[in-house]
């Protein structure tokens, strides 16, 4: 019985701390890390709202890629790819650019929905459970 009752106030204490946001995910780690570089990089003091977050790491990510690819030298290996989409290099190199930009938000998108259900989850069994059986 003192079991059930601890299990029992440490799935409530848990169910609290995942709706206060106590526990971050991966992504928010990294948004956070993201949204305080360009902070520091603009000098601003209040935080940068979460669409402007997503649409300049979906902008950073490709840059990065494709500038990786340029000094490394491998420029024409790039373009045999991008030309195999059958469309041309700058319309490939376009694709390549969304499909590396809709990664990234689709991604946040997902963390996002996670992160609500979560909330409602936990929001949802704070209250006492209607419907609950018990076998003594």
């Amino acid at each position: 019985m003192s079991t059930d009752k601890v299990l029992i106030e440490k799935r409530e204490e848990l169910k609290s701390q995942l709706a206060a946001g106590k526990y971050k995910t991966l992504i928010d780690i990294c948004l956070g890390w993201f949204e305080r570089l360009l902070r520091k990089i603009t000098r601003r003091s209040e935080r940068l709202p979460f669409w402007a977050v997503s649409i300049i790491l979906s902008l950073v990510v490709p840059l990065v890629t494709i500038s990786g690819i340029y000094f490394t030298g491998d420029w024409a290996a790039f373009s045999v790819i991008a030309e195999a989409f059958g469309l041309g290099f700058r319309i490939g190199f376009l694709i390549q650019i969304l499909n590396s930009a809709l990664f990234v938000l689709t991604t946040l998108l997902i963390n996002q929905y996670i992160k609500k259900a979560l909330y409602s989850l936990a929001k949802r069994h704070s209250r006492k459970d209607r419907f609950t059986i018990k076998f003594e």
